[in-house]
């Protein structure tokens, strides 16, 4: 069989003047955008940018009535948290180093979620790997979705597409059951898929037969 090797390397440091020019141009497309904008604030943070960096991202997009869906970890995350993201999604990793709790199945996931939106998110999920996706609302509502069987490729990227899942049914406003769903769905179709990012929409469908969602609350 053969393998992935994943080579992550810091990115460029970014000096005072192109964040300031970076901030502005945020600033400028949130301020002039006709309809509600999603933004999505996923990865590390680049060397000479504070680990707050997040969540004053998070404070600027709501001021303008933006929804933010969050993907990081470590202090960025931290931080962000208390700028009360719309949506947060981490991996089992990410949860597990956030909590200093393991996480042994669907019920301990749920503790970390709830922990979560006590932090400040409003709605979260936890990608785990081949086990499936939990997600959790601020109104304590729990789901629980099945990864399909399948014969992987590479799964690197695939955390971004369900993040990438969640924050499409957001704007197509489904509802959370078919959220869920997509969002597995996603994740699952770039483990098949010819490199990350390049999961094809007829095996995003194709998969989305195959998940169950329980209703864990």
């Amino acid at each position: 069989m053969g393998g992935v090797t994943e080579i992550l390397e810091p990115g460029q440091r970014i000096s005072t003047e192109e964040l300031q020019r970076f901030m502005e141009s945020i600033t400028k497309l949130l301020k002039e955008a006709s309809e509600q904008t999603t933004v999505i604030l996923s990865g590390s943070l680049p060397e000479g940018v504070s680990s707050d960096q997040y969540k004053l991202l998070v404070e600027l997009a709501h001021e303008f009535d933006s929804r933010v869906f969050l993907d990081a970890s470590g202090d960025p995350f931290k931080f962000a948290l208390a700028g009360k993201p719309d949506f947060v999604k981490p991996n089992r990793a990410e949860a597990e180093s956030w909590s200093g709790q393991a996480i042994r199945g669907p019920s301990s996931a749920n503790e970390i979620l709830g922990a979560m939106l006590k932090a400040g998110a409003v709605v979260g999920a936890i990608t785990l790997g081949s086990t499936g996706l939990i997600w959790r609302s601020s109104t304590g509502d729990t789901l629980f979705a099945n990864a399909p069987k399948l014969s992987a490729r590479s799964c690197v990227g695939s955390g971004d597409s369900a993040l990438a899942g969640f924050a499409f049914a957001a704007q197509q406003q489904l509802l959370p059951v078919d959220a869920v769903r997509l969002a597995t769905a996603c994740g699952a179709a770039n483990c098949i898929a010819a490199g990350p990012g390049c999961a094809r929409a007829q095996d995003i469908a194709s998969l989305k037969e195959q998940i169950r969602v329980e209703n864990l609350a």
